[in-house]
């Protein structure tokens, strides 16, 4: 049970003008404080790609929610900072959730993580959908 919440809310990301490979990212970590709890918000264009930055206060297991309402298929890969490509080449992946997600209705994909204290780590999300872009919601917490 959780005793404590902190919550960061994130102004929602632009819209990217461009789809493919297109991807953006914050210039500095969020971080997760006290009881190690947020959510972020933001938008992905068609077939483009995201990234944020999590600075990690305390060690524990990670857990991670991506939400959306439209009909994309959104997917989530979490590394470590230092990883520059949606590839992946050369990158440690923490853990991902890649369920295809059928047109139609809400999407959810989740994972879990190890973390340490000190650790920024990466969460890469991505819009496979090919016909709208896609608000979505990130819901993090260590414990």
């Amino acid at each position: 049970m959780k005793t404590t919440l902190t919550t960061l809310t994130v102004a929602t990301m632009a819209m990217l003008a461009l789809g493919g490979c297109s991807k953006t990212g914050p210039t500095s970590p969020e971080t997760i404080a006290a009881i190690q709890q947020a959510l972020l918000e933001g938008q992905i264009a068609v077939g483009g790609e995201t990234f944020r930055d999590l600075a990690i206060q305390r060690g524990g297991s990670l857990s991670a929610t991506l939400r959306w309402t439209f009909s994309n298929d959104l997917d989530i890969v979490v590394t470590d900072a230092s990883c520059g490509t949606r590839d992946f080449y050369g990158c440690t992946i923490l853990g991902s959730a890649t369920t295809r997600t059928p047109r139609g209705g809400s999407g959810l994909e989740q994972l879990a993580a190890a973390v340490r204290a000190g650790q920024t780590v990466r969460f890469w999300i991505n819009n496979l959908d090919d016909a709208a872009p896609a608000p979505y919601s990130l819901e993090l917490s260590v414990h």
